[in-house]
């Protein structure tokens, strides 16, 4: 059990901050209960951070970059007393044989098979800016036109691109047990609408779509498929820095077609600094709920809300099992490291844990992990 008393920064520069809601249900999680104040602070090594103030000096400070406790004092709490490897996939098969409700939490990883960019690493950069800096009210306030390419750009290679292996294995597995009697749910982080187009049906988008607008005035939101979405916007949004901005007047942008309104439009995305929608994170603590059994897939599980939900699910012991290309805050939470191969996720390594729920003696999480890799690929979906 952690002291009350804990410090946490939760680095938010280039995220949205969390909500009061979501750090309290984070603190429940590590066994904390006094959270007393939330305080925005500018620090020279975290930037904007969201800081939890107890009653004594700090203990730790979360590294920039990552969005979940990495005290070695939270990872004994949870895995050192009861860790035990698995000798095969043979628990997580069983788990998933069993299992009537599945939540399937994805991110950019997933589409990064596809051709999707991510907003970082080697695809974080449009032009000369950072990906980053061009998601955010301000950048659009400032410049809607040099948004709107970047987006248009984002949107035609969205069109262009095709479900991979992991979108589809995903909605063929909601269609094979949707006929057992069974329910999986897509809880995304991408709004690329590929696992739309994979065939999966239950699908919550946390993060928006890039195929609906939403109008600055009116509020109205808007699928649109168009391409491109405006005709002031044909052949624009060149990637290449070189490439100077289209600079395209505000009343040549897509506009609101509500004759009373002709509001400008803007992406229907969640942009850096924004909060998420309130009735699709309802319906996201609805899922996890009712789950009993959660897969992780191609999400670096740094960005809050969604670094969140895996450690909620497995506080009720609900069985997790993470498939990523690296390590990420989940699997530092004491999960072994494989390299199991899954051919439902293109070149992702299989990391499996389940945690059981904490004793009144306080006892921690009970981690399966996948074994050393063998020659023989097993679909495990």
């Amino acid at each position: 059990m952690l002291p009350p008393s804990a410090y946490f920064l939760f680095p938010s520069h280039g995220h949205a901050l969390p909500s009061l809601l979501v750090l309290r249900r984070f603190l429940k999680f590590y066994g904390i209960d006094e959270a007393r104040q939330l305080v925005l602070v500018e620090k020279e090594k975290f930037e904007a951070a969201v800081m939890i103030l107890g009653r004594c000096s700090p203990l730790w400070l979360v590294p920039k970059g990552r969005a979940m406790v990495g005290s070695s004092l939270a990872r004994q709490t949870h895995t050192t007393e009861n860790a035990r490897p698995s000798s095969d996939m043979s628990e997580f098969r069983k788990a998933f044989s069993k299992a009537k409700h599945i939540a399937v939490i994805t991110g950019a990883g997933v589409s990064a098979e596809s051709g999707i960019p991510t907003f970082r690493g080697a695809g974080g950069v449009w032009r000369k800016w950072k990906t980053q800096d061009l998601a955010t009210p301000e950048a659009f306030s400032r410049n809607p036109s040099r948004v709107w390419e970047f987006y248009h750009h984002r949107r035609e290679m969205a069109l262009a691109a095709r479900p991979n292996a992991a979108h589809k294995a995903l909605a063929e597995c909601e269609a094979r047990l949707s006929r057992q009697g069974r329910w999986v749910t897509i809880i995304t982080q991408n709004t690329d609408e590929l696992h739309q187009r994979a065939g999966s049906k239950h699908i919550l988008e946390i993060h928006g779509n890039l195929f609906k607008t939403r109008c600055v005035s009116c509020g109205e939101v808007e699928s649109n498929h168009r391409s491109p979405v405006c005709a002031a916007l044909q052949g624009k949004g060149d990637p290449d820095p070189n490439t100077s901005d289209a600079s395209v007047p505000a009343d040549k942008l897509p506009r609101c077609e509500d004759d009373e309104c002709n509001g400008l439009l803007r992406p229907n995305v969640v942009w850096f600094g924004e909060t998420l929608d309130s009735d699709i994170l309802t319906k996201v603590e609805e899922e996890l709920g009712m789950c009993d059994l959660c897969l992780v897939v191609g999400t670096s599980s740094i960005v809050f809300p969604a670094a969140m939900f895996a450690p909620q699910v497995a506080s009720r012991g609900v069985p997790v099992a993470e498939f990523n290309t690296e390590t990420t805050p989940v699997t530092d939470s004491g999960l072994s490291r494989s390299t199991s191969r899954v051919p439902a996720v293109p070149r992702c390594p299989a990391r499996w844990h389940a945690m059981k729920p904490r004793s009144s003696e306080g006892q921690g999480a009970s981690i399966l992990t996948t074994p050393p890799p063998t020659n023989t690929e097993t679909n495990i979906l």
